[in-house]
């Protein structure tokens, strides 16, 4: 896939994902594909805004006095594969496969947000 292809592909798969679990919390975790252990876990429990430009996405959240205090940005050209599953309850999960040999993913928890 070109720059190109990923960039559009993380803005409507996982730009999709958060417009539509806007009012919930999401979980994300960044695991080590070849151990298979997770590295951290991290909950997005409040508004968020997700950015897009020519060489990254940014989403940033816990934004007080104009200081955001937690973002996770992803250039595109780190990016091996971005994908959606489904489970069968129907819970949707999006994974950023980094080059490096790490996984972003992200799920919502189902608890709304106030």
């Amino acid at each position: 896939m070109g720059m190109i292809d990923i960039k559009e592909k993380i803005t409507k798969t996982l730009g999709g994902f958060l417009e539509r679990n806007k009012e919930y919390t999401i979980e994300v975790y960044m695991s080590n594909l070849s151990t298979n252990s997770i590295l951290g876990k991290m909950y997005i429990a409040d508004e968020y805004s997700f950015k897009t430009d020519d060489k990254k996405v940014t989403l940033e959240w816990d934004n007080r006095h104009d200081v955001v205090l937690n973002n996770i940005s992803i250039a595109y050209d780190e990016v091996l594969a971005c994908y959606d599953e489904e489970d069968e309850y129907g819970q949707q999960m999006v994974f950023v496969i980094l080059k490096c040999g790490i996984s972003i993913d992200f799920g919502c928890c189902g608890l709304r947000l106030s």
